[in-house]
């Protein structure tokens, strides 16, 4: 099997307002930030987190909404489920 690499890049922008208080993430190998034992190939997630009511929320999700994802065992087998549970 040929291997090969995911590479990524990312772009915000705030626009007319003062400050930009949204998040975003991009992992372009989930196994960099957790440990997965299931694909063989690469897996890549990107998320936005919006910051409307504060900067705050928004970044620690970027921290750790990826992780929590792809900690839940049915997350290749059943995602919406995975990602409804770990969203509770």
């Amino acid at each position: 099997m040929a291997s090969f690499k995911i590479i990524s890049g990312s772009y915000s922008d705030i626009g007319s307002r003062p400050t930009n208080e949204d998040t975003h993430t991009c992992v372009d190998d989930v196994s960099t930030v957790c440990n997965l034992t299931t694909p063989t190939k690469p897996v890549a997630a990107y998320a936005i987190f919006d910051g409307h009511a504060g900067p705050k929320t928004a970044t620690s999700l970027e921290q750790t909404f990826i992780p929590s994802i792809f900690a839940h065992p049915e997350i290749f087998t059943d995602t919406q489920k995975a990602i409804r549970e770990t969203v509770k």
